[in-house]
């Protein structure tokens, strides 16, 4: 992440100067904890004094100060700023709408937004731009001048990170998404993790709908790597039974490639049984309740960050 150094000297005030510049955030984001501050309060006071900020590899071309005292502020007290007005807010959609009425329509409020932006404070016009887009997703004025509000703050940012977070928001104020932007599956990752693991990546698929009212128990066997896990699914949570003498309503026996191939490539049961790789015994039933009830694999819809 930076250039290399050489020499002891070189090295110590280094080293020194950078482990200096992460204790100062963090306990100085403590202090102001303890004096009241809530994670916002401490973003927009804390700052590096000039012995340290003047030093280039302690500036925040990847974290920032501002964002990681927020984090600081997290570890510590979580989300919750203690204002209970905030402990049970609106959603972004309906606190929209809100907002907007409060300010006298969308007309008025893009009034709002556009003198803010005019003026130069891009972080306000952005905050009531977006109450617009959250009120009315189609109202390509107030998206365009998010996006504006965005990009403005984009080039202003010294962190990479923030600038991209920025310009990926003027993008999709711009143009709606049409593309999950990720996936939560990966061939690779997933035959690389142990089968404890992959169960517990299984559990997170559960829809509770499609569980709902559900109680089985089925054993899976992995011959070729001497492995048994009992999987059961109740109230619509999964879980893997501690107990290996466990009942179960099934066992299911197959080469763990093929658990792979069914779970995240769409072979079913039946064609693997047919052919001879998997074999059950018990109720097949409680095998088809189990995997009926998950979302299937890698299912994304588009993930919007700045329109509703």
């Amino acid at each position: 992440h930076g250039w290399p150094r050489w020499g002891s000297e070189e090295i110590s005030a280094y080293v020194g100067l950078h482990r200096d510049a992460y204790k100062y955030l963090h306990d100085q984001s403590v202090r102001l904890m303890n004096q009241g501050l809530t994670g916002e309060e401490i973003a927009e006071r804390i700052a590096l004094p000039d012995v340290l900020a003047n030093k280039w590899y302690n500036r925040g071309y990847y974290g920032t100060m501002r964002h990681n005292a927020k984090a600081v502020y997290q570890r510590y007290l979580g989300w919750y700023d203690a204002n209970p007005a905030n402990l049970n807010g609106w959603p972004p959609e309906e606190a929209g709408a809100k907002y907007v009425a409060a300010m006298g329509g969308i007309e008025a409020a893009f009034k709002i937004a556009q003198t803010a932006f005019n003026n130069g404070d891009y972080r306000w016009s952005a905050e009531v731009a977006s109450r617009i887009v959250f009120t009315n997703k189609d109202d390509s004025a107030a998206r365009e001048l998010l996006a504006k509000s965005f990009e403005q703050m984009g080039y202003q940012a010294e962190g990479s990170l923030w600038r991209n977070m920025y310009l990926t928001g003027a993008k999709e104020a711009r143009v709606t998404p049409t593309v999950p932007s990720g996936t939560t599956f990966a061939a690779d990752m997933v035959a690389a993790i142990d089968s404890a693991q992959l169960f517990e990546l299984l559990a997170i698929r559960v829809d509770p709908a499609k569980a709902a009212g559900k109680s089985v128990a089925v054993a899976f066997v992995f011959p070729e790597r001497t492995e048994r896990f009992v999987v059961s699914l109740r109230n619509s949570v999964m879980v893997q039974e501690s107990s290996a003498a466990a009942a179960v309503d099934a066992t299911v026996t197959m080469p763990r490639t093929a658990m792979l191939a069914m779970l995240f490539a769409g072979k079913s049961p039946a064609e693997l049984m047919r052919d001879g790789t998997l074999k059950i015994g018990g109720s097949p039933a409680a095998l088809i309740a189990l995997l009926s009830s998950l979302d299937a694999p890698g299912a994304q819809v588009p993930f919007p960050i700045v329109t509703p």
